[in-house]
């Protein structure tokens, strides 16, 4: 973007950065530090869905801000949708290997 001084997709890039770098690292150092997290189905299904809405999303972003609206719109609020519901899921992960559950297990 620097060397073309075309900024169009900075808001793609800044989401790629956001989920891609940042969230992707939080999911890796929780399942890196508690290895028992990491082991069960659910978060294999938190990792690949995180991996498939994050390529969603930035390919949405890149077709909106590209000006291919019709079809970057649905693409995008679908991967949205699917990351928020993986947050969701990954905070349940924790939860249970961290919280209240996991004293009782």
């Amino acid at each position: 973007m620097a060397a073309s001084h075309d900024h169009s997709q900075m808001p793609t890039h800044a989401h790629l950065m956001l989920f891609g770098w940042v969230g992707m690292t939080l999911y890796a150092a929780i399942y890196r530090l508690w290895p028992a997290m990491g082991a069960g189905p659910l978060a294999r299904i938190h990792a690949a869905v995180a991996h498939l809405a994050l390529i969603g999303l930035t390919a949405g972003l890149y077709f909106i801000y590209g000006g291919n609206i019709p079809v970057g719109e649905p693409l995008a609020t679908v991967a949205s949708l699917a990351l928020l519901a993986n947050m969701g899921l990954f905070a349940w992960i924790v939860f249970r290997g961290t919280g209240r559950a996991a004293a009782v297990s």
